[in-house]
């Protein structure tokens, strides 16, 4: 027997050979996770390269212009949701997001912090439901994804009419300095 299988035996109880199954078990019990996280990056990368965010602030201006302010903050809203399904990372979804809604309130004469709390509601609430951000904590606990859906539905919707009452509040005391 050789001295690293003897450390392996002696410290971790497991067998090399043993401990390299255990690891591709967990693997692909992950891999569906890291398949949405690579997704969701691709569309960050997508987006820079096309240089396609001046068009989605012009066509959005265009939409929102001469509605209500109550609406052009839940369509803000709702996209911001959306978007959060296919970029994870709440940095990479602020770099991309961001520099649309500022000039986009600044059209729509809608004060910035009203904006960002839209934008951290709309980030922060549907982290544990959409898939990139969930599979990776449902893989390791077992719990299939479509379980997890008609477990909580009821709650996140519970969850984002709150905060979206809670935004329309803000918006409606002129929340923040500017």
């Amino acid at each position: 027997m050789s001295s690293w299988h003897f450390f392996w035996l002696r410290f971790f109880r497991i067998a090399p050979s043993q401990a390299c199954q255990l690891f591709c078990t967990g693997a692909v019990r992950v891999f569906s996770a890291a398949f949405a996280v690579g997704l969701a990056q691709s569309v960050v990368v997508l987006m820079n390269q096309a240089c396609i965010i001046d068009t989605i602030v012009h066509a959005m201006s265009q939409l929102l212009e001469h509605r209500s302010a109550i609406l052009a903050i839940f369509v803000i809203f709702v996209f911001v949701t959306l978007f959060n399904f296919l970029v994870v990372s709440g940095s990479g979804k602020a770099v991309i997001i961001m520099p649309i809604l500022h000039p986009l309130g600044k059209i729509l004469n809608i004060n910035q912090q009203v904006l960002v709390l839209t934008y951290q509601y709309g980030d922060g609430i549907t982290n544990s439901f959409w898939p990139g951000s969930s599979l990776v904590q449902l893989s390791m606990c077992g719990v299939d994804y479509g379980s997890w859906i008609w477990f909580c539905r009821k709650i996140y919707l519970g969850f984002i009419a709150t905060t979206f009452a809670l935004i329309i509040i803000a918006y409606g005391i002129g929340y923040g300095p500017f």
